[in-house]
């Protein structure tokens, strides 16, 4: 019953039991309505998760992880929790790499899903091969989002990158500029073994190409 397990899940001396009684409590939680669930199990269902977070040769990131999967599985209210898959992956595609991070944080599934090879692979795309077509990189090794990492910090010819200069400019409508700016530039050459490039700026004549 209910009252059985929750006394189980308090009073487990082991990893492997606690383990246990977690899978016996989603099987019961199945049966049970999500509006009943809500009001009758979740309270009993956090006091006998923090009973067992307090015993530290028991607690571990698995139990962690399970616990947090049955609360969102069983006991989440948000209306985040409907979202469909797919439709979570459009709405990540839309947010700038830059401000993805903190979305990864909002919970278990979010971190998966914002970590998985599906969206991480249409990152890379977009940002390499459209300007500069080529092969997708092997996974054998590595993710897509360690290889879309590690290509943003050792770019490959005909990359795209963005170069800070900072000080006066006049730009070709006579304008006067100062100040920190980025352009964009492309990589035309690169020496492995000494990590340098030469890089030349689109419109811009070759004698402001930079090594």
């Amino acid at each position: 019953s209910w009252t059985v397990e929750m006394a189980c899940l308090k009073q487990s001396t082991s990893f492997f039991e606690a383990v246990e009684c977690l899978r016996r409590v989603r099987v019961l939680l199945r049966e049970v309505d999500k509006s009943d669930r809500i009001k009758f199990c979740k309270a009993d269902y956090d006091t006998a998760v923090k009973a067992l977070r307090r015993m530290k040769n028991v607690w571990s990131d698995d139990l962690f992880r399970e616990s947090v999967s049955i609360t969102n599985d069983f006991f989440n209210e948000s209306a985040f929790v409907n979202i469909p898959r797919d439709v979570l992956m459009e709405i990540f595609l839309w947010m700038p790499i830059n401000k993805f991070a903190p979305v990864l944080s909002v919970c278990w599934e979010w971190c998966e899903t914002g970590t998985s090879d599906d969206i991480w692979g249409i990152y890379y795309r977009r940002k390499f091969l459209m300007n500069n077509p080529g092969m997708m990189p092997s996974l054998a090794s590595d993710d897509f989002m360690t290889s879309f990492h590690i290509r943003l910090k050792d770019p490959q010819i005909g990359d795209k990158v963005e170069v800070a200069w900072r000080g006066k400019f006049r730009l070709e409508t006579q304008d006067v500029y100062q100040g920190l700016a980025w352009w964009v530039a492309e990589v035309v050459d690169k020496h492995q073994s000494q990590g340098r490039y030469k890089i030349r700026y689109p419109g811009w004549d070759s004698r402001w190409d930079e090594r």
